[in-house]
């Protein structure tokens, strides 16, 4: 039988508390949610946890020196934006807050979120880009595996034939 709403949001709270995840509530400047629907557009997003997540790690990957300035905020005109962050995610929130000289983790996810969208659709790209491991394999190690592959088809093969013998 299929799971009720009930049950699928008690498992999926079960596994959120597993992960470590919580909930971030920013007050962002008015607009901040209409660039960030662009951004998750442009590049696909569906998930605006997820899209805020890259967007912080992509950056924090990049480093101090490659950040932006802040700008001054006005206190005046905010909408509510509510995410979810891992742990590690909300420690780099936290480690970016203090390159920017700001003590809200709002004001740097609206400062990165408006800094991707002034780049435009191609210039943001690279900052909503998931990032990937890239594995390359040795000579050596593509060797070794083909030779267990010869192994393992030789193997069989004489197996397969004991088998025909038998019969």
């Amino acid at each position: 039988m299929a799971k009720s709403q009930q049950e699928r949001t008690k498992d999926t709270e079960a596994r959120r508390l597993e992960a470590g995840e919580v909930e971030l509530r920013h007050r962002v400047r008015l607009g901040t949610r209409e660039l960030l629907n662009d951004l998750m557009e442009w590049h696909g997003y569906t998930q605006l946890a997820e899209a805020i997540q890259v967007l912080i790690l992509n950056f924090h990957a990049m480093g101090f020196a490659a950040m932006p300035p802040a700008r001054e905020r006005p206190l005046a005109g905010t909408e509510p934006l509510r995410h979810r962050v891992r742990p590690g995610v909300q420690d780099k929130l936290q480690e970016m807050a203090g390159w920017l000289g700001v003590e809200d983790g709002g004001q740097v996810v609206e400062h990165l979120i408006t800094h991707a969208h002034g780049l435009g659709r191609s210039g943001s790209a690279s900052l909503l880009a998931v990032p990937r491991h890239d594995f390359h394999i040795s000579e050596n190690v593509a060797h070794l595996v083909m030779a267990e592959g010869i192994r393992l088809a030789d193997r069989e093969l004489r197996q397969e034939l004991k088998d025909e013998w038998r019969d």
